[in-house]
């Protein structure tokens, strides 16, 4: 017969009470009650995040109490959870991913701000990003203002501008953690941007152009040229007051 804190649901409500109130190795035995125990995959997701989430987060504490054998401890745990939780994240049905992309995307981006080589994050965040780039501009407009030569508001502006800066981080991360065809994927997403829907955004467009002129660059190490040569006259042509525009110009025409 089971205790009351071994059916599912009644541990996850104690491990998000003991992690919204920062007890987070009072969480963990919880949420490894859910992953092990709850029948549900999607539950079990979000279990197995949160365990690879806090124990990386003990660790980086352990390590600046220089406590540096219990630092490895729960960088092996949160290691070791992060692979699960992709295992379990791979077989979600589709209504369940969409599940999880909205409550978690959140969670997710947070993610990649911190300090960390874990898989799950990004690679659900390329998935996620992917998903939106299928409708007009990564998701972000489905009624398209700028079509019918509206101004977009300032928060429309800002928030295309976000995606931009949260593309980059996740370019730079699929690298770190040796991910060579999705970091390749991350950045071929920028393609489907248009600039002019961030233009007041001086960091974005110079972000937007300067991830695409990468692209390019690995497109002509991998001898597709004329990939590469487009590309960079894309990031020419569309960026604002960039200041390698010329020197963009310069490569694609040589390509083309």
């Amino acid at each position: 017969m089971k205790t009351i804190v071994e059916v599912p649901e009644n541990a996850w409500a104690i491990a998000e009470a003991y992690r919204n109130t920062q007890h987070l190795e009072a969480a963990l035995p919880f949420y490894k009650t859910v992953f092990e125990k709850d029948t549900s995959n999607l539950n079990r997701v979000k279990a197995a995040f949160w365990l690879s989430t806090l124990n990386q987060q003990l660790a980086r504490n352990a390590r600046a109490g220089n406590n540096s054998s219990v630092s490895e401890q729960f960088f092996a745990d949160s290691r070791t959870y992060d692979t699960k939780c992709l295992d379990a994240w791979k077989i979600l049905s589709p209504n369940d991913r969409a599940s999880l992309n909205k409550s978690y995307q959140k969670y997710f981006e947070k993610s990649l701000a911190e300090e960390n080589l874990l898989h799950m994050a990004p690679v659900a965040l390329l998935d996620m990003y992917k998903e939106d780039s299928l409708g007009r501009d990564g998701g972000l407009e489905k009624n398209d203002k700028s079509l019918a030569g509206e101004p977009l508001r300032d928060e429309e502006s800002r928030h295309h501008a976000e995606r931009v800066l949260m593309i980059h981080k996740l370019f730079e991360r699929l690298g770190q953690i040796n991910l060579p065809s999705e970091r390749t994927e991350a950045l071929t997403l920028l393609q489907n941007m248009d600039p002019k829907k961030f233009s007041n955004n001086v960091l974005a467009q110079s972000t937007w152009a300067s991830d695409l002129v990468t692209l390019a660059e690995d497109y002509r190490k991998n001898n597709e040229f004329l990939k590469a040569g487009q590309i960079y006259v894309r990031a020419a042509e569309n960026a604002l007051n960039w200041e390698k525009r010329a020197e963009s110009f310069y490569k694609g025409g040589l390509l083309l």
